[in-house]
């Protein structure tokens, strides 16, 4: 799994909130609370209403490449290009899944498993863009195996850093070998 720092905004409603923060601690999970709430309406409507946003992102490539681009925005460091997010659209449009995406967080959302579900499966998380206070909110018993943090790099982490994050994959798969 890969992520980045702005899962954190999401402690004390889709992820436990960590107990004895320290000052500053506190203070980041703070304002990334206050920045995600501009921007987690995408979530609202996939965890909700699916349809809702499925027929425009299925039904109209302005439709699609809007949704895409401004989470790219949003979302990146501005180092995409264009050559990258008109394929990333593309993708999407010509395979009919952008409905089947937003559907995804639907199903998460009401699984009843939450999003860090335990498991007998081996986990692995890279997460991009990070800090320390990431892994108190995500993995707060430290159970998550094969845990990395870079700097660089953030939601989009294939396309931002992707060295970096084929590099942890292969990681973690040679930990796995007997």
């Amino acid at each position: 799994m890969n992520s980045d720092r702005g899962t954190i905004a999401l402690a004390g409603e889709q992820l436990p909130m960590p107990e004895n923060l320290s000052g500053a601690e506190q203070a980041e999970l703070d304002a990334a609370r206050e920045a995600w709430k501009a921007g987690r309406g995408y979530l609202d409507i996939q965890s909700h209403k699916p349809e809702t946003i499925a027929a425009g992102l299925t039904d109209s490539p302005v439709g699609q490449l809007a949704w895409i681009a401004e989470k790219f925005e949003a979302w990146t460091n501005g180092e995409i290009g264009r050559d990258r997010l008109l394929t990333t659209v593309s993708l999407y449009w010509f395979t009919r899944s952008g409905a089947t995406a937003a559907r995804f967080l639907y199903e998460a959302a009401h699984s009843g498993h939450g999003w860090l579900a335990p498991s007998d499966v081996p986990a692995g998380w890279a997460v991009f863009d990070s800090s320390p206070v990431v892994r108190r909110i995500m993995d707060p018993g430290e159970k998550i195996e094969h845990w990395s943090e870079f700097a660089e790099g953030g939601h989009f982490a294939a396309m931002e850093a992707g060295e970096l994050l084929v590099a942890d994959v292969r990681a973690f798969f040679r930990k796995l070998r007997p």
